[in-house]
């Protein structure tokens, strides 16, 4: 007899433009509940009441408070990382984070401490690295196929803050939103 598995219980803290189709896809995928939807805004309040059946919440400590969960997912500002990871895995749960992890080391190295320190993990989804292009290539690079690597050059240049991210918002205003926010994929292939 099969044992029954429960599925991963995840609390999601943002629901904005990539959140709304995290949202959707935790609420569709097997094995996995959304437990909750934490964001500061009516709005999104009000769109994942009426779209999933799940509480929603303004601050993640309530929602922490109210339902039982195994992980929490930031779909948040980078910038907001570190606090709500400290405070997922204060309260003993795993955390997913949309990419980058954070804007700079002190950020990303505390929230590595605190995962060691709770016994918890913390990963950043969004990774290249795991598509089966990028594997191929890695293989062909390793294998020596290729010959010796001197260098590698990507081209990707396409400015986000004028397409579908307003300056307004959070990437908009990023010192630099392309390198942490979508050349950060190329940079993790290469590691």
């Amino acid at each position: 007899m099969c044992p029954v598995v429960r599925p991963l219980r995840i609390v999601q803290v943002g629901g904005g433009l990539w959140g709304r189709s995290w949202a959707e896809l935790v609420h569709s995928a097997a094995g996995i509940r959304l437990t909750a939807l934490v964001d500061g805004s009516k709005n999104v309040r009000a769109w994942a009441a009426g779209e999933f059946e799940a509480p929603v919440f303004a601050e993640l400590e309530q929602a922490l408070g109210a339902v039982e969960a195994d992980a929490v997912l930031l779909v948040t500002p980078p910038r907001t990382h570190r606090p709500l990871g400290e405070l997922a895995l204060g309260h003993g749960l795993h955390v997913v984070s949309e990419k980058p992890l954070a804007l700079g080391l002190v950020d990303a190295r505390a929230l590595v401490r605190a995962a060691a320190r709770t016994g918890r993990h913390v990963m950043v989804a969004q990774n290249y690295r795991f598509r089966r292009q990028s594997r191929g290539l890695q293989q062909l690079v390793s294998s020596g196929a290729l010959g010796r690597l001197l260098g590698i050059r990507i081209s990707c240049r396409r400015d986000l803050r004028d397409a579908f991210v307003s300056r307004a918002d959070w990437r908009g205003q990023m010192e630099h939103p392309y390198i942490f926010d979508m050349a950060i994929h190329h940079i993790d292939m290469l590691r």
